[in-house]
């Protein structure tokens, strides 16, 4: 045996050691992989640019200002801003502040004998503003209010025409009462959601300069 093959058989001597000596590992129970926990990831930025400089992150308030179309305001409007629903590339449509989408099938969406209709939101609990307070039915039946309000030209969808009325059932269920079918009934509320519990008493109070307030400049 030459010199090469004892060095060789040290070596493999040694390595069975070390392994006798190392604690044996259990085997992962059937049907559960073994992973390091998730970590959490960095934080993402997103840069976008527009055409233009808006002097507010309403079309309503802008235009209502003499500033026109801006290009790209509308896309930063529909950035900042969460629906009820929303319709996917496909077409079909997905709760986002809801929990579900109102239906005829799923009872949500009533057509009534003598045309009117009903149509009822549920909430997600979990729903709040960007200062964390809570979004609720009354937000909805206040940005109503403003939209319907002819004090406040800056306002005013022709989708709300056909609304009867609208109630706050509770905190959060909203039931909208239309006055004949309309079947764009489930896209209400795009981008006009309003916060009452930041807008509310300027409203009340104010209206002259309600679209001055630095709540449109955020």
């Amino acid at each position: 045996m030459n010199a090469w093959n004892r060095l060789g058989i040290v070596w493999l001597a040694v390595a069975m050691a070390i392994a006798a000596c190392a604690p044996a590992q259990s085997p992962a129970a059937p049907g559960v992989q073994v992973s390091q926990p998730d970590r959490p990831g960095a934080v993402k930025r997103i840069t976008a640019a527009i055409r233009g400089n808006p002097p507010s992150v309403s079309m309503d308030v802008n235009t209502a200002g003499g500033s026109g179309h801006i290009p790209g305001a509308d896309e930063l409007e529909e950035i900042l801003n969460t629906r009820l629903s929303m319709v996917d590339n496909s077409g079909i449509r997905h709760p986002q502040l809801t929990e579900t989408v109102p239906t005829v099938d799923n009872g949500l969406w009533k057509v009534l004998p003598d045309g009117r209709m009903e149509m009822t939101w549920k909430i997600k609990p979990h729903a709040h503003w960007h200062d964390g307070t809570p979004f609720t039915a009354e937000d909805l039946v206040f940005s109503y209010q403003v939209e319907e309000d002819d004090e406040i030209a800056a306002f005013g969808d022709s989708d709300y025409k056909s609304i009867e009325r609208m109630e706050a059932a509770d905190h959060g269920t909203l039931v909208v009462y239309w006055k004949q079918p309309y079947i764009f009934a489930d896209d209400i509320f795009d981008v006009s959601i309003l916060p009452k519990h930041i807008l509310g008493t300027a409203f009340l109070n104010d209206k002259a300069s309600f679209t001055q307030l630095p709540f449109w400049k955020h």
